[in-house]
């Protein structure tokens, strides 16, 4: 992750990143107490946390976010960095580009996965969730700090949310305060209630959605969302996130089959699986010239043949061919989209298109992006829809 001799330090922020995302998927796909406590000793040991008040970080607060990362849906990991760098040892950028990069990194737009899909696939959609003051809401307390949920129901209430107090009349506790997670319930039986509670959640972080359960009914007094704030509430819902939906544009891509298939020809049996070849590559790329094509055991009983690919000066970006099918890079695809009959696993970065993966076969394709994500997504699943079987 650490070397840098072929590019710069802002291509090895970006693979350290990529590698957080990484442990993210594999936490997602192994967790267990041994795995908690092996991540917990390693923070504890490796890494410097400050707290408020000028507390110790405990082990229980230290496992509850372990146990929120592994929850964050997928596409929830957001790569943040300051456009317009110029530069070399000391690099520069516009007020306004850093600015941008500010408020990215303190608000993310939760939903840019999805409206990223929706333009690079030509799907429109109109908004199922109710306006704010069409939705009746009642804030409880579940963290145990004083006020929290006063402030909870101020803060909605100015962004034009009605607050219905329970029948006590005043802002109540929930039955436990062992919410570590803010969690936002919804009455099923009221109409849109889910994409209404799914808004409020996008308020506090992405908290929880669930449906209301029995034993909240009569706190809720009729609501159609009970908030419940937990330990990740600080007294204050986020911002209006900046509508991060990129514009769509054409696929920059070029016919070029040729450049791949006799290297795919000559290594087809070393592996176990049928190769595909890439009918469309990206209209500058040309063939690594180091290590153009690698075959090498991915895993234990696993074999796996990669395609890499340059653009521009240090920019790279490849095809995974392998038959190791549960891999936890591919355990939480951000959405599944059928085209012309094939199945695509979309995995999103923000609003950016990392990586398309096509099962078939007993096998899986991955079309991968650069670090930096310089594909656009147009061009990443154009790619992946060229996709063919190698002749036989």
């Amino acid at each position: 992750m650490r070397f840098r001799h072929f590019d710069s330090d802002l291509y090895r922020n970006a693979r350290q990143q990529l590698f957080l995302k990484a442990l993210k998927q594999q936490i997602s796909s192994q967790l267990n107490l041994d795995t908690v406590f092996s991540i917990m000793n390693a923070v504890e040991k490796n890494v410097v946390v400050g707290r408020g008040g000028g507390k110790p970080l405990d082990p229980k607060t230290l496992k509850d976010y372990i146990y929120f990362a592994h929850q964050l849906p997928a596409g929830h990991v957001f790569q943040t960095k300051i456009e317009g760098l110029t530069g070399t040892n000391e690099l520069s950028a516009a007020p306004e580009n850093i600015a941008a990069a500010v408020t990215d990194f303190v608000r993310p737009d939760v939903n840019a996965p999805a409206k990223a899909r929706d333009v690079t696939l030509g799907i429109k959609r109109r908004s199922r969730a109710p306006r704010p003051r069409d939705v009746t809401t009642t804030v409880l307390n579940g963290n145990g700090i004083a006020g929290s949920a006063a402030n909870a129901a101020f803060e909605l209430g100015q962004r034009g949310y009605k607050i219905v107090l329970p029948p006590t009349g005043k802002p109540q506790n929930a039955p436990t305060f062992q919410y570590f997670r803010t969690t936002v319930y919804y009455d099923a039986a009221q109409r849109r209630a889910k994409a209404a509670a799914a808004g409020l959640a996008n308020l506090f972080g992405d908290a929880d959605v669930k449906p209301l359960p029995p034993t909240f009914t009569t706190l809720a007094n009729g609501a159609i969302a009970t908030v419940v704030v937990g330990q990740n509430f600080h007294g204050t819902i986020a911002p209006a996130p900046v509508d991060k939906t990129p514009v769509r544009q054409p696929a920059l891509v070029t016919p070029n089959a040729a450049m791949t298939r006799s290297l795919l020809i000559q290594v087809r049996k070393r592996v176990r699986f049928r190769l595909q070849v890439p009918r469309i590559v990206e209209s500058s790329s040309r063939l690594e010239f180091d290590a153009p094509i690698r075959v090498y055991n991915i895993s234990k009983g696993h074999r796996a043949v990669r395609l890499t690919f340059r653009i521009g000066s240090n920019e790279y970006w490849g095809i995974e061919e392998t038959n190791w099918n549960d891999a936890p890079v591919l355990a939480q695809p951000s959405f599944i989209h059928k085209i012309r009959g094939r199945e695509y696993a979309l995995y999103y970065s923000g609003a950016h298109l990392h990586m398309v993966v096509l099962r078939k076969d007993g096998a899986t394709y991955w079309v991968v992006n650069s670090v930096l994500d310089e594909l656009s997504n147009e061009t990443m699943l154009a790619i992946a829809r060229g996709l063919a079987p190698l002749p036989k």
